[in-house]
């Protein structure tokens, strides 16, 4: 069998950068964190160089953590986080619906409708990706479910086209990639991360709903252009692709009406659609209403149109990687790992006009993310420190936070740092691997830079600098 020189280096290269912290005294730093350190490095230089799988990965850092550091300190309940959160469940029931929107037939007819209409050449099947992302961002407040259904919906495109697996993991990637953009279009577009932020934000300073549309709304479709722009040229267009009106209607009229299993998931898309829309109305998490909603969709009579055979749908692989990234920012945090690297990270003082600050700013929260991982960890560590420094400045708390959301849920490097293209990775999923998110992540970073700068040129024109 031939040896990767890639992973041999990588595995090579973790466990010795893993081995010297573990034993190097770090000022200002108690041995637990320098020790979570040390596991937390290893596992992010692994999944960098591609090692093993993600999740293979992943569970050999929660295996590290568990026997490694003090149970007192480090318990199951803090390491296993996930699997008490109502996303792992919107997770696994996001694969489930998906799984039937798919194996039911409904995303076939959607995508020949729909698709049938827009679609005839590959530049427009990724185009389309993107404008259903965020279209569906004003409904659905969660960019797993959007990414799974516009994904059922893009299966069929990429069946009916003819192209090879490689071309067809480039569409598979433009729909999990085209979350990233959409989030913040809207404060409803990503609920629970969306929501997270504004409690960084003094309750005087926190914007409405209509007002992180009008100053966030604009960004945001800048940047999906500009992340679309970038995977065409990335991402080059095969030399086939056999996608017609004629096809579409073809294959319409072999389909017939609406079966009976057709009927049942387009009503059950309808109630979680609905009740997606109305979350700030029930107050019942995301989570918990879409694995209700898959439950559901297995009972006989009403449902039906998930099975036992669907729960292969799911990627395990994929839950332990999503496992690791929350237990990096949890552990970080008990252990004093977190803000070691925010104190380690943070200029000690920053007295500069807005411009220079927001990019000073992107620097730190990326260098932060690319340590921390977690999104939601990176906002919260950055955020408080760089709000007492922006008062030279003259920068609002919320332009502050915005300016961190913004490096912090759209720039990335490795698959750790961003769970809306990690969900899609595999044959399972979106088809394509951590090199194409590697690729896009680097290529993506001016892009999301650009935007920045023309947050604050915005931002000034609408009097919030």
């Amino acid at each position: 069998m031939q040896i990767n020189n890639k992973r041999v280096i990588g595995f090579v290269g973790g466990l010795s950068v893993a081995i010297a912290i573990w034993f190097i005294p770090l000022k200002g730093l108690d041995p637990i964190g320098r020790h979570c350190l040390s596991l937390t490095l290893c596992a992010v230089i692994m999944w960098a160089m591609e090692v093993a799988n993600a999740g293979f990965i992943g569970c050999g850092l929660i295996v590290g953590y568990m026997l490694l550091l003090d149970p007192q300190i480090i318990t199951p309940s803090l390491v296993f986080k996930l699997w008490s959160m109502p996303m792992q469940y919107l997770i696994i029931g996001g694969f489930l619906i998906a799984a039937a929107v798919k194996n039911s037939g409904v995303a076939n007819r959607f995508a020949l409708l729909f698709l049938g209409r827009f679609v005839k050449t590959y530049k427009q099947a990724i185009i389309a990706c993107y404008l259903l992302s965020y279209a569906l961002s004003l409904i659905i407040p969660q960019s797993f479910p959007r990414a799974f259904l516009i994904m059922s919906a893009m299966s069929c495109v990429i069946n009916k086209s003819g192209m090879d697996k490689k071309v067809a993991a480039n569409i598979g990637f433009a729909v999990f990639a085209s979350q990233i953009g959409s989030i913040m279009f809207l404060m409803t577009s990503e609920s629970m991360l969306n929501f997270a932020l504004l409690e960084q934000i003094p309750v005087e300073f926190r914007p409405s709903w209509g007002e992180w549309a009008y100053g966030l709304g604009i960004p945001s479709l800048l940047l999906g252009v500009m992340m679309c722009f970038v995977q065409l040229k990335l991402f080059p267009s095969p030399k086939t692709f056999n996608f017609s009106k004629e096809t579409a209607q073809e294959e319409l009229k072999a389909l017939g009406a609406l079966s009976s299993q057709e009927i049942k998931t387009i009503f059950w898309l309808a109630v979680a659609v609905a009740l997606w829309m109305t979350d700030r109305l029930h107050g019942v998490d995301l989570g918990w209403v879409t694995i209700g909603v898959a439950v559901l969709m297995s009972m006989p009579l009403i449902g039906d149109v998930i099975t036992k055979d669907d729960w292969a749908e799911i990627n395990i692989g994929t839950l332990m990687f999503l496992t690791a990234c929350i237990a990096i920012a949890n552990v970080g945090g008990v252990t004093g790992m977190n803000t070691y690297l925010a104190n380690f990270i943070l200029p000690s003082e920053l007295d500069v006009g807005p411009v220079v600050f927001a990019l000073v700013a992107a620097g730190v929260t990326m260098l932060m993310h690319l340590a921390v991982g977690s999104i939601m960890a990176t906002i919260a560590l950055v955020t408080p420190a760089l709000i007492i420094m922006a008062e030279p400045a003259g920068l609002s708390p919320m332009v502050v936070a915005f300016i961190v959301y913004i490096i912090a849920a759209t720039q990335y490097i490795f698959p750790y740092q961003n769970l809306n293209v990690t969900i899609g990775l595999g044959d399972r999923a979106g088809g394509y691997t951590t090199g194409d998110i590697i690729r896009f992540g680097i290529a993506c970073t001016i892009p999301v830079l650009i935007c920045v700068v023309f947050c604050i040129a915005w931002w000034k024109i609408i009097g919030w600098i």
